[in-house]
């Protein structure tokens, strides 16, 4: 875990935008954070829904509980990203005769209020937790959402969109089998161009137990998922199906290690902030 010193401004007056879970601002970072295209981002906060139409931020040390587990979504997209392209590179029925896209997940910083330079008055409960990401700055595509295993029609109007969601729908197919029937990635969401994604949601299989990953976590839609699910032109290509067994124990070992050595590089960037009247914020 890196912890580094920057300063985040951003207008707290502006309107926010709203997800599910999450409120979020335009703002910037001095100086750029390591790998950052730049120092514009995107300032998210959690908000408790029971409250609408009032808005209700989570306090402090609830905030860090909750965008902990948004950033563990992002770190495990991006492993199990990895997953499917080695599953590819690695398949005896070699590349498929059409466009493979490439995707990848932004990995956001964990932003935490320095108490040093923050108002007597703030403390750890009370103090501002933010999640920082690079700002996707182009038309926002929601492609297949939490609910099911089929992409969203919006999402297939022209060949572009097909193709991405053609190879999303094989993604899910291939991590569901990799790792024998316990995840998968879902609830994809980003840049229409450039393939880039943010605020994944990590299926799991209920059998493993509840409040794993996000909140977003359906237990119902993943036991739905082997049924739901239609091949894609990918799956068809890779002469995919549903029988999660294995050869042997010993291959078992080496893909849960797999996973594990995958995920392990992913790390979150912790870092302190305080906030003044002028919505700047002091990062350390």
């Amino acid at each position: 875990v890196e912890r580094v010193a920057a300063r985040l401004t951003y207008n707290s007056k502006a309107v926010p935008q709203y997800g599910t879970f999450k409120l979020a601002y335009q703002g910037v970072t001095q100086p750029v954070l390591q790998g950052f295209p730049s120092n514009s981002v995107a300032i998210k906060q959690c908000y408790d829904k029971h409250h609408h139409p009032s808005v209700h931020l989570l306090e402090g040390t609830q905030q860090i509980v909750d965008l902990t587990k948004e950033i563990q979504c992002s770190q495990w997209a991006a492993a199990f990203t990895a997953l499917v392209y080695d599953f590819m590179a690695h398949s005896e029925y070699g590349t498929p005769p059409f466009p493979i896209p490439k995707i990848d997940f932004v990995l956001p910083a964990l932003a935490l209020e320095d108490l040093s330079l923050a108002p007597p008055t703030r403390n750890h409960e009370s103090r501002q937790v933010f999640m920082l990401e690079p700002y996707l700055n182009g038309p926002w595509r929601k492609l297949i959402n939490n609910a099911s295993a089929r992409p969203l029609a919006q999402a297939m109007t022209d060949d572009e969109g097909r193709l991405l969601c053609d190879f999303l729908v094989f993604c899910q197919h291939v991590q569901y089998l990799e790792t024998k029937g316990c995840a998968y990635i879902s609830d994809f969401q980003g840049e229409s161009v450039g393939h880039t994604l943010s605020d994944p949601q990590i299926m799991t299989n209920p059998t493993l137990g509840d409040n794993i990953f996000g909140g977003g976590n359906v237990g119902e839609a993943f036991n739905r998922f082997p049924a739901e699910h239609q091949c894609s032109k990918f799956c068809k290509f890779y002469c995919l199906t549903f029988n999660i067994g294995s050869d042997n124990e010993e291959q078992d070992e080496e893909q849960d290690y797999g996973l594990r050595s995958r995920s392990s590089r992913s790390g979150s960037r912790p870092m302190s902030i305080s906030q003044s009247k002028s919505d700047e914020v002091s990062a350390l």
